[in-house]
């Protein structure tokens, strides 16, 4: 009897994990609405691809100008907070003059 038991419950135990869900991180719902303006463009680069309403998982990109370079663009993303997440690019002076 007591391995009988055993089994139904942990049947019973897989039955609820399966349908549940609770392992799963759920997604935080957000009740901000948008983002505020993206950070505004620094010295040498130029935002391109975003464009109002900035609602979260908007993504704004900025890449340097012309006759300046750099190895990675910047990316900021408005979060589900409703705030903006990202990096700063760095841009170079080129040794081409492009």
């Amino acid at each position: 009897m007591g391995m009988r038991r055993c089994l139904v419950l942990f049947v019973v135990l897989l039955l609820v994990v399966n349908t549940s869900g609770w392992w799963r991180r759920r997604r935080r719902r957000t009740n901000c609405g948008t983002c505020s303006s993206p950070p505004p463009s620094i010295s040498g680069t130029t935002m391109y691809n975003c464009a109002p309403p900035y609602v979260p998982g908007t993504i704004c990109k900025y890449r340097c100008n012309k006759g300046t370079w750099s190895l990675f663009r910047s990316r900021y993303r408005c979060t589900n907070q409703c705030t903006w997440l990202g990096t700063t690019t760095n841009c170079k002076a080129s040794i081409w003059g492009r």
